[in-house]
């Protein structure tokens, strides 16, 4: 069983979980600004083009953490560097992968057939195996749901 169901969720976690340690060392203050750095430490990005943008949102994050801003009345508040304006209408398992962190292609996929390189980027696998690189290829479409294993529903009119 999965604790997290994307890697934007693990992400979360971390971070949380730094600020708790470092707020239950009473340390927090005068480690705030290197949270980033001891969740993504190194010069290899983990997630993003570049570490230094994964640790431009992993600082917003923090500040979320510790509790936000108090200019801001909303409840859930959107991190605008992190923003890639995700589309609504459902996810499409195609070749036209946008790179997302969220990677529902992967959930959503019935044959298990969506592999990642080292930039993040789906690819679908064919029946030998090999990557799809034929954009003319039918793409399965399919709804998003609530959960991602579970079927998508109409609702009732």
């Amino acid at each position: 069983m999965r604790k997290f169901d994307t890697k934007v969720q693990y992400l979360k976690y971390k971070v949380l979980r730094e600020v708790a340690r470092q707020a239950w060392q009473d340390t927090l203050l005068e480690n705030v600004l290197d949270i980033p750095k001891i969740i993504v430490p190194g010069k290899q990005p983990t997630m993003r083009c570049c570490v230094y943008k994964e640790r431009a949102i992993l600082a917003e994050r923090v500040k979320l953490a510790m509790g936000g801003s108090a200019d801001n009345p909303n409840v859930i508040e959107v991190i605008d560097i992190a923003c890639d304006e995700c589309p609504v209408g459902g996810y499409e398992v195609t070749n036209a992968c946008r790179g997302c962190l969220a990677h529902r292609c992967e959930d959503v996929c019935r044959r298990g057939a969506i592999s990642f390189d080292e930039n993040h980027v789906a690819h679908i696998e064919s029946m030998g195996g090999q990557s799809s690189q034929n954009p003319t290829e039918p793409s399965d479409t399919v709804a998003p749901s609530s959960s991602a294993s579970a079927p998508a529903r109409t609702p009732a009119r």
